[in-house]
């Protein structure tokens, strides 16, 4: 079970993590979007992804946002929060209802309230 997957390849990807663990939420981290589809095909539940815009992507590798879209298109129950440092990768960003953008640097009580709802939002079960 997993109720929030956490796509970060920087440090604060286990902050973010332990965060929502510390609120009650089950939690899986990737550092890498073939993690995170690891992650949403094999752990049941998954059905909000918090991802970084900002990634570095590793050779033919897709980076934070494409991933997202990607994952959002597979699972249509998933719900996404993107994060960035970089203003400019939020402005090329919309929102839309399965979707949600926070700059870092995060305040826990923003991240968890948004969190909170798109998971009010969401269906129960399987993304």
């Amino acid at each position: 079970m997993c109720d929030v997957l956490v796509l970060d390849d920087s440090p604060s990807c286990e902050l973010i993590a332990d965060s929502l663990r510390h609120e009650g939420f089950e939690v899986a981290a990737a550092h890498t979007p073939a993690e995170a589809f690891d992650v949403l095909r094999h752990l049941p539940g998954a059905r909000v992804l918090v991802t970084d815009l900002d990634l570095n992507p590793r050779p033919r590798e897709i980076g934070g946002f494409a991933m997202a879209m990607e994952a959002l298109r597979l699972y249509p129950s998933l719900r996404a929060v993107h994060i960035s440092g970089n203003p400019e990768a939020l402005g090329g960003v919309s929102s839309t209802p399965r979707e949600r953008l926070l700059r870092k640097s995060l305040i826990p009580a923003e991240l968890i309230g948004t969190v909170r709802d798109l998971l009010d939002e969401t269906p129960s079960g399987r993304a």
